[in-house]
């Protein structure tokens, strides 16, 4: 068996492996010097031509490959969407492919429905769909976390505009700005009514909240 590193390479391989540099139309050397071509020179390798089966091969990341060196599970960006797919060959040369609708519509399906998917697929397959969940797990971890940091900037940003502070105030400013607040919201200063407590108890919440961001 033998192995290659890159997908240009697995592509050219494979067109060797499956007998594939035959013209598609079939056109023989006697054919191509009728038509004034040289002939080629059969110790200078040729190039595979383009068929159907090397025509889907990706520039993308390989997960699987066959005893050829071709890939049969990789994961793209379909350039239709624009979005990631994991797809996998199966051995008649058909497709399947797990993209975001297929996990979508996995992951809304009824449990008995879910396991009478899962049986009907081979181990190939759901390799190729564990991957393509996992991928899809990891870049909803990355989106949470990045949005996560964002809703805490953001969040400290307003305990500072709720102070009347600025990013770089000290504690010592702080300190001013919660005693000049906390005299202003006082309960006995707003009626003792409900609301004016709850602003108290809103106002004492956000002062503790700011005390860990000086």
């Amino acid at each position: 068996m033998e192995w290659v590193s890159t997908i240009d390479e697995a592509v050219a391989h494979c067109g060797a492996a499956l007998g594939l540099g035959e013209d598609r139309g079939g056109a023989s050397a006697d054919d191509a010097s009728r038509n004034g071509k040289p002939d080629q020179d059969p110790q200078k390798p040729q190039e595979p031509q383009e068929s159907e089966a090397v025509k889907g091969l990706p520039k993308s990341e390989t997960i699987a490959m066959d005893e050829h060196g071709c890939p049969t599970i990789f994961r793209e960006v379909d350039p239709e969407t624009g979005e990631a797919r994991t797809i996998v060959r199966n051995d008649d040369g058909s497709q399947r492919i797990f993209d975001e609708s297929a996990v979508k519509s996995m992951t809304s399906s009824s449990e008995d429905e879910l396991s009478r998917i899962i049986e009907e697929m081979t181990s190939h397959q759901l390799r190729g769909l564990v991957h393509e969940v996992g991928q899809r797990l990891l870049e909803r971890s990355q989106f949470y976390h990045s949005n996560l940091s964002e809703l805490e900037r953001c969040s400290e940003l307003l305990n500072y505009e709720y102070f009347s502070l600025s990013p770089e105030a000290v504690e010592k400013d702080l300190d001013n700005a919660y005693r000049k607040l906390a005299r202003k919201m006082h309960p006995d200063k707003n009626g003792g009514t409900e609301h004016a407590k709850t602003r108290s108890v809103t106002f004492a919440a956000r002062s503790l909240v700011a005390l860990f961001i000086i």
